[in-house]
């Protein structure tokens, strides 16, 4: 997984806040650290975790998979 990859995902995700939940993801910093450093966020705790855990959940699934050649999804080994 590379940094551009989460950071294209995350913004799918939220196009507002996708690079401050990339940066969360990345560098591994908790949404009151997050707070701390850029202010009062626009997003709830709770609702900034569950766009988080999406993301999360995207990038695990993508990773599980590689694409061939035809187009054709594979589950790798």
């Amino acid at each position: 997984m590379s940094r551009e990859e989460t950071i294209e995902i995350c913004t799918r995700i939220d196009n507002y806040l996708g690079d401050k939940i990339a940066e969360s993801i990345l560098n591994n910093i908790s949404y009151d650290k997050m707070e701390a450093h850029y202010g009062i966020m626009p997003i709830s705790r709770t609702h900034f975790y569950r766009k988080k855990k999406m993301a999360l959940r995207m990038l695990n699934s993508r990773s599980l998979y590689e694409e061939e050649s035809n187009g054709q999804l594979r589950i790798k080994v």
